[in-house]
């Protein structure tokens, strides 16, 4: 198994009373890599996730999808993209056990 996660953060000022908070991510799944139930929290600064799909022709049955707590499926297929807000709608989320030997990003 070898899910790679890199990141990389820095800040961003709106005005002089609000910090945002910058941190972009890389991850990979390959085999056996998923992600539990889980919500990610309210943290001071940070709003929302946004996740930018990168795989081309991703089949759903090789798993690596992300799974909302309403149970929407998003497969992870280049040109999809999927915003968390953090804030309001602090879902539940999960991404499925990868199989096969196709890899998500």
């Amino acid at each position: 198994m070898g899910c790679i996660v890199s990141a990389w953060e820095s800040s961003a000022f709106l005005d002089e009373s609000i910090e945002l908070h910058f941190n972009s991510q890389y991850t990979m799944y390959d085999k056996d890599c998923f992600l539990q139930n889980h919500k990610d929290g309210k943290t001071l600064g940070r709003i929302c996730v946004v996740l930018v799909y990168l795989n081309e022709n991703y089949d759903e049955n090789n798993g690596g999808c992300l799974i909302l707590d309403d149970g929407i499926k998003i497969v992870p297929e280049v040109g999809t993209i999927s915003i968390l807000d953090l804030n309001e709608f602090n879902v539940f989320h999960q991404v499925t056990k990868v199989v096969g030997d196709k890899r998500r990003y």
